[in-house]
């Protein structure tokens, strides 16, 4: 019986995240066949671009949740059970 490799499979591959028995199963097939070996080449092209980006939340979202929690009471409460940590708003 033959596996069929599908594109997702192939992103997977390229993020190392196959078992060994796949992965084995993709380096040989990239060996023989030209046009998997050309999609994982463009993963590889595209997941090298994704790995220029880099992201982070703006100064306006990183100020309301700072503002957001400066605004919340947390008390403690101590129980029978245990501390407790209560957030009023």
């Amino acid at each position: 019986m033959s596996k069929i490799a599908t594109f997702s499979d192939l992103v997977l591959f390229a993020y190392n995240e196959l078992s060994e028995k796949d992965h084995l199963f993709f380096e040989k097939e990239m060996k023989t066949d030209s046009e998997m070996k050309k999609d994982y080449n463009g993963i590889v092209s595209v997941k090298k671009i994704l790995n220029t980006f880099h992201q982070e939340p703006s100064e306006d979202v990183i100020n309301k949740l700072m503002n957001y929690s400066s605004a919340l009471n947390c008390f403690k409460l101590p129980l029978l059970t245990g501390d407790t940590f209560v957030l009023v708003n």
